[in-house]
């Protein structure tokens, strides 16, 4: 075997040993950006990300060998193409070396989560793959193989490729443009290889509509799904410009591993021009909606950055004029649904209310204010189960509409809304007799919909399995029965946060993935009928 920077014949190659270092170069700086200490915070994973980038690039760029020597006929560039596949190779052992360290060599922990988390699968194969390629990349190999064989071989490259950059389009959930553009230049290789082949030529016309196209494709590409800073990094939507003024830290479920670690993350985690195509009809309609405002319109600033839209109250007078009566208009709404806007903070004060607790990783919830809150806000709730001209004087904070919420799904509480004694919203809120939410004083549970208490004959709900490993998609079956057979037929059951309506003969099966180890519990909702509950352990 001979050296990389080597020629055929032995002499040394200059050529070769500057392409050697290009290869070797991102490593290197990465090393003395670690050791000069450029990554204050978490550097491993720093250098994880580092060293998958260079995978994906050196692979785009091995495969971009072949077109660039047909279009440049330059036939001595095919002989470096080796080198810069095994050094694709090489970042992408990095890769998952630099992964086992950031989980201390726990390599039944490191098991788990590739079988657990389909981005980590994905990237798995792809090494795999690599592992293939670079073991049967020598002449040797080549020899042994067969020529025929070791090409039909090496054409996985081609899948490892769209794998590679489907694994970073489902990592990189915010600065996506990377991914993106590399996903563009992959469309654009693949289809200069079919029309090489379908032509036996590629003319420069060629060249440039392909480029065109793909440059739409992935201008058409810049998705607005699940989009959150990359653990560890800066968040770049902290200060908005003129042409994204999303806010990352205004949607709370972007910080949870249980939702941005997940494909269903880029189903549930969506731009708000989405919603009107989800309302128009009651089946594809969500059971719960969080609407964060941009930076423009969440009446925080004055001004907006692209210096046209209205900030402030006009700001969020226009945004709710735009939204509310959409909301309104659909069957979703009018199924017992509620609109409800509140602010996260006051201007002035760092009040609280309801025994609220310290937070974690802060010395003062209220910062530099004395105090566990965020001050006095109000909140204004629109529902077919509230009487127009409905006032509260109840104090309530925002753990009271989670618990609400929680309770209305027969969710366990998370965090500071399992506090006790801590009041959701009641009947005090819900004040319209003609709906049904089976409240019965200002400390009720449940809420527009809600699943406790009910009038009509009984039901009992049954839930199987009752006991399963949490973090694992499984399928439970249910089964609703009751003296009146009208009570079992088309009852509607929440379970983890997905719906499902049961058969004429009270069975219904609904596939969900409990995320944490606690009590879970299933409410069945027949119509004139009293709700009831059942409960899955997560161990």
């Amino acid at each position: 075997m001979r050296a990389p920077w080597r020629e055929r014949n032995g002499s040394f190659s200059w050529f070769r040993a500057a392409i050697l270092l290009a290869v070797c170069l991102p490593g290197i700086v990465t090393a003395i950006q670690y050791f000069a200490g450029f990554f204050p915070v978490r550097p491993i994973t720093e250098i994880i990300h580092a060293t998958g980038l260079w995978t994906i690039r050196l692979l785009m760029i091995s495969l971009a060998v072949t077109p660039f020597r047909q279009s440049f006929r330059w036939a001595r560039l095919v002989t470096l193409r080796r080198m810069i596949g095994v050094a694709a190779f090489s970042y992408a052992v990095l890769h998952i070396t630099f992964y086992s360290a950031d989980n201390m060599f726990n390599m039944g922990k490191v098991v788990s989560e590739i079988a657990l988390r389909i981005y980590l699968l994905i990237g798995f194969i792809c090494l795999i793959g690599l592992v293939a390629l670079a073991t049967t990349s020598t002449e040797g190999a080549i020899r042994r193989l067969g020529s025929q064989r070791w090409h039909a071989l090496h054409r996985v490259v081609y899948g490892i490729a769209v794998l590679a950059i489907v694994h970073y389009f489902i990592q990189t959930k915010l600065e996506i443009y990377q991914p993106v553009i590399m996903a563009g230049f992959l469309i654009w290789l693949l289809a200069y290889r079919w029309l090489f082949r379908r032509n036996g030529t590629v003319t420069p016309l060629h060249l440039l509509l392909l480029s065109i196209a793909v440059a739409i494709v992935a201008a058409l590409g810049e998705a607005t799904t699940c989009r959150h800073p990359t653990l560890g990094t800066y968040d770049q939507t902290q200060l908005a410009n003129k042409t994204n003024q999303y806010a990352a830290r205004h949607d709370p479920f972007v910080y949870f591993h249980s939702i941005v670690d997940y494909e269903t993350c880029n189903r549930g985690v969506v731009d708000l021009s989405q919603l009107p195509q989800d309302l128009k009809s009651l089946a594809t309609s969500p059971e719960y909606v969080f609407i964060t405002p941009d930076l423009c319109y969440d009446g925080h600033d004055a001004t907006c950055a692209d210096e046209t839209s209205p900030g402030g109250f006009a700001g969020i007078n226009a945004f709710l004029e735009e939204w509310v009566p959409k909301i309104k208009a659909s069957a979703a709404y009018k199924d017992h649904g509620a609109i409800m806007v509140t602010f996260d903070e006051s201007e002035s004060g760092a009040e609280s209310c309801c025994n609220e607790p310290l937070g974690p990783n802060t010395f003062n919830n209220g910062g530099p204010q004395p105090g566990n809150g965020g001050g006095r806000v109000g909140a204004v709730i629109d529902s077919p189960c509230i009487k127009p001209g409905t006032e509260t004087k109840i104090a309530y904070n925002h753990f009271s509409a989670l618990r609400w919420m929680e309770d209305n799904w027969g969710l366990a509480h998370l965090a500071d809304a399992s506090t006790e004694g801590l009041r959701p919203f009641g009947s005090d809120v819900f004040t319209n007799p003609e709906c049904s939410t089976g409240l019965s004083g200002p400390a009720g549970g449940g809420g527009a919909g809600g699943a406790a208490g009910g009038t009509g004959p009984a039901t009992h709900l049954k839930i199987t399995p009752r006991k399963v490993k949490a973090g694992t998609l499984q399928m439970f079956h249910l089964s609703l029965t009751s003296g009146t057979v009208s009570c079992r037929e088309a009852a509607i059951i929440h379970f983890a946060g997905h719906k499902t309506h049961t058969s004429r003969k009270g069975k219904a099966r609904i596939k969900v993935r409990l995320t944490h180890a606690g009590k879970w519990t299933a409410v069945a909702r027949p119509k004139a009928c009293k709700p009831s509950k059942a409960t899955v352990r997560a161990r």
